[in-house]
């Protein structure tokens, strides 16, 4: 949980028991930043309605394309998108969800050239503009856990800056394990949710905790000993000689390069993977081969099924299956925003937002199980 002092309007959450909460209401999401999918396949199997994605990345649009091609895309940076492309793509449809993957890259940690001008940390302004046209219910913010700290705190008050000027001022943020959620990953989140109701906001109360968090061998293991190609995406890069020799040493939990312990390891059998990252194409490895992990791999790590395929060359795929939610974890976030989106629902002032009022309706409360 972020602490009080790291971000100055915070609201204390709540926190929902998902294995109890109704998927009847066909609520809807919109996935800004959307990747290859990761939330919109979490929240379609917490039984929402995606409406559309927007996404810039070519390759990660071609999945996106590929795995919902009945779901609208517009494939372009946000802030080239007109007002009425975005309203012309939703149809006209009530917005629930306003759910954004932020690319992290300019907060994370691993990036030891992170700056305050990187054009990607500045994407919650046009964040913002979306709320502002939208009128979502809620908002869901899914980040490295450093969004609250990078630069001194700076853009995780401006980023709640932002959603408060548009009226969504109740704002929370919390750093969710994957692992947790049934993901065989340790994958740390920051998830920032904020809603104009003057509702706490929803989250989901951990499924599992050590030591019965899924580990990598439960996940993978089927496919140990299968060659490039047997199954869709089990496809990873074959190294030079001297990388193979260093590959072939590696301990469980050991770096390939000891000066970057963040980065590549040999992954433990019998625990979560470590968080998944393309890592420029070197991956983590194998618990029990000698080579680096496969996309397909990688992408159970990560939550994703066999069914869900992964566009472009082996490096692109990468990119997209590390850079994506888990669909567990974004599973159970839209699980937990139900009771909050049912409150929404019994307000008689609800269709007048955002003219409504940002204190609930007496009598009006989020039922928990």
């Amino acid at each position: 949980m972020a602490k009080p002092d790291a971000l100055p309007i915070w609201s204390e959450p709540l926190w929902v028991d998902t294995s109890s909460v109704s998927k009847s209401h066909p609520y809807t999401v919109v996935d800004l930043c959307c990747g290859c999918g990761g939330f919109t396949l979490g929240s379609q199997s917490a039984g929402y309605v995606p409406l559309l994605g927007i996404e810039m990345d070519r390759w990660a649009a071609a999945s996106f394309r590929a795995n919902f091609p009945h779901v609208p895309l517009l494939e372009s940076p946000v802030e080239r998108l007109s007002d009425s492309q975005i309203l012309d793509a939703i149809g006209g449809r009530v917005v629930d969800v306003l759910c954004a993957g932020l690319p992290c890259q300019g907060f994370s940690t691993n990036n030891n050239r992170r700056r305050a001008d990187d054009r990607r940390n500045w994407l919650f302004t046009q964040l913002a503009r979306l709320v502002e046209l939208l009128h979502p219910h809620t908002v869901a913010i899914e980040n490295v856990p450093s969004l609250a700290s990078a630069h001194d705190g700076a853009f995780g008050r401006w980023v709640s800056a932002a959603l408060a000027e548009v009226g969504c001022d109740t704002i929370s943020l919390n750093v969710l394990n994957a692992a947790d959620y049934g993901v065989p990953q340790d994958r740390k989140r920051a998830i920032m949710l904020a809603n104009p109701w003057g509702f706490p906001n929803p989250y989901p109360a951990p499924i599992l905790a050590e030591p019965f968090h899924r580990s990598v061998d439960s996940a993978i293991g089927d496919l140990r000993g299968l060659p490039q190609g047997a199954v869709p995406n089990h496809l990873w890069p074959v190294p030079g000689a001297e990388l193979q020799a260093r590959i072939s040493a590696l301990r469980h939990g050991e770096p390939l390069n000891e000066r970057f312990t963040g980065g590549c390891r040999r992954l433990w059998p019998d625990r979560p993977g470590f968080t998944m990252m393309g890592n420029h194409g070197q991956p983590h490895v194998h618990p029990h081969e000698h080579r680096f992990l496969s996309v397909r791999e990688m992408a159970r790590l990560q939550g994703f099924p066999d069914r869900f395929t992964i566009e472009g060359n082996v490096r692109q795929q990468q990119d997209q299956v590390a850079n994506a939610i888990p669909p567990p974890l974004a599973e159970h976030v839209a699980l937990a925003l139900r009771p909050l989106l049912d409150a929404v629902s019994e307000r008689p002032d609800a269709a007048g937002y955002p003219a409504c009022p940002r204190t609930p309706v007496a009598g009006s409360s989020i039922a928990v199980a």
